[in-house]
């Protein structure tokens, strides 16, 4: 079946509205955004949006999308308007306005012509009860406008008794006066005009007054009552994501690129930017490099706090939720494996949930964990209890994360995790300035991990004999 929209959210994949809690989009995108953020999509239809997002770029294409999208603000208030009118003569205006719009919007859809994702469209709604309807429309919408040229001219008095009577002429009073002003030699003043629904009198008014006119229009109000235009009052909630990320995507001049599909399950992107501090406007913001590969899919990320790794995991995330519905992610170049979801488990203060006890956390990452083919973020999991204890629980989900070859990033304080055969994330410091932030996490060596570690257990510094120390056993 051709696709006849521009998104193709037909698919069963999702993502959990936590997760977007969790990662703060709310305050980046729109409700409606996030809502399509929500679907997940397949490879094809991955590069048939990002196909369509580079035209945007194209200040010709942009400005034909944004004829489009006026012509479907303008179906979708005419329809809000007949939903509203209870008066029969003004259905027959607005059912012409619905009809001019109709054909309208076929014409503005047809010169958006090559891109494979309009395209796909085009073709779905060119078939021949689609071509036999637009000439069926553009016949009857010329009678139509005459008819209704007629009925528009009449008198309407209020002196003495309020009577109703054809005007003939083909001038309003209002053109008349303008046409005797302007052969004095007068100037006039643009005519004012306040905009007041007529009600039902007047509307049986007019009715008896044109019958042959009002009854040739209602043979078109029924024709047409169910004009199809679904499609493009759903196209435009559509081209609103479209056109609300491109924006924001101009709006802010850092880099951007559209990710290549990877084959494997894998993310690497250079200078990646976090897109919540973007929407911010903060700087400057410092950019980060992401690798996750099939050979080391599962990465710790520890450091002291402030030192950008809830940054971090929320730049893998965001980017990478954009990522899978086709919109331009903000890293100078990247490639990305299109993952059927992706889930995050962040405590209580590093977001706005409530996530509760540490059996309730537990249960929550085996439930995630049970999910194929995602991709997994984990803020501080397990931070309510001790190092000891939570430190096992990390490294039990770092097992499973790698039996099972599942992809993702754990934020942990838990330093224990690193004697662990886990690749492991830090922040950063420059040393030759004090020690200063630099909010840049980069991979540890392994080699001076080990180093590290085996000069703390020299001197007694290490995790088990500080706990021994601590309770009196140490000599």
């Amino acid at each position: 079946m051709k696709a006849r929209s521009f998104l193709n959210l037909q698919g069963e994949r999702r993502i959990p509205f936590s997760v977007f809690q969790d990662l703060q989009f709310a305050q980046i995108f729109s409700d409606d955004v996030v809502q399509v953020l929500s679907h997940p999509c397949d490879a094809a239809e991955i590069k048939a949006r990002q196909d369509f997002f580079r035209l945007l770029e194209n200040t010709d294409f942009f400005e034909k999308v944004s004829a489009f999208y006026t012509v479907l603000e303008r179906l979708n208030k005419l329809e809000i308007l007949k939903r509203q009118s209870a008066n029969t003569v003004s259905r027959f205006w607005i059912l012409k306005e619905q009809l001019k719009g109709y054909l309208d919007a076929h014409q503005a859809l047809s010169l958006l012509k090559g891109c494979s994702l309009t395209d796909r469209i085009i073709e779905a709604r060119s078939n021949s009860a689609h071509l036999n309807l637009l000439a069926s429309v553009k016949a009857d919408l010329a009678e139509m406008e005459h008819l209704l040229s007629t009925v528009q001219l009449f008198d309407l008095s209020f002196s003495v008794q309020s009577w109703l009577t054809p005007d003939h002429q083909s001038e309003s009073f209002y053109e008349r006066i303008v046409a005797s002003a302007k052969s004095l030699g007068l100037k006039t003043e643009p005519q004012k005009s306040d905009s007041i629904p007529p009600d039902e009198t007047l509307s049986h008014a007019v009715t008896a007054l044109f019958p042959a006119q009002i009854n040739a229009l209602k043979t078109y109000h029924d024709r047409y009552d169910s004009l199809p235009i679904a499609d493009f009052l759903n196209d435009r909630k559509e081209l609103k994501f479209f056109l609300e990320v491109h924006r924001f995507t101009k709006k802010h001049s850092l880099p951007h690129c559209y990710p290549l599909i990877a084959p494997r399950k894998e993310i690497w992107a250079t200078d990646a930017y976090d897109v919540f501090l973007i929407s911010k406007n903060v700087n400057p913001v410092i950019p980060n490099d992401i690798f996750v590969t099939e050979e080391e899919p599962f990465f710790f990320l520890l450091g002291a706090n402030g030192g950008g790794k809830t940054t971090y995991i929320r730049t893998v995330g965001i980017n990478l939720i954009l990522f899978l519905s086709g919109c331009p992610i903000f890293a100078k170049k990247a490639e990305i494996f299109p993952f059927d979801t992706v889930l995050s488990h962040f405590p209580k203060d590093e977001c706005f949930t409530n996530v509760g006890r540490l059996d309730e956390e537990f249960l929550r990452v085996e439930e995630m964990l049970r999910q194929p083919n995602a991709f997994f973020l984990f803020n501080e999991t397990f931070s309510g209890t001790d190092d000891q204890r939570g430190s096992q629980l990390a490294l039990d989900v770092a097992d499973k994360m790698k039996t099972h070859k599942k992809c993702g990033i754990f934020v942990t304080h838990f330093y224990e995790v690193e004697k662990a055969d886990f690749p492991i994330l830090q922040p950063l410091v420059d040393i030759n300035a004090g020690n200063t932030r630099t909010y840049k996490i980069t991979k540890k060596s392994k080699v001076s991990s080990s180093y590290a570690a085996d000069i703390l257990k020299k001197y007694r510094l290490d995790y088990q004999s500080l706990v021994k120390r601590r309770h009196g056993d140490a000599t």
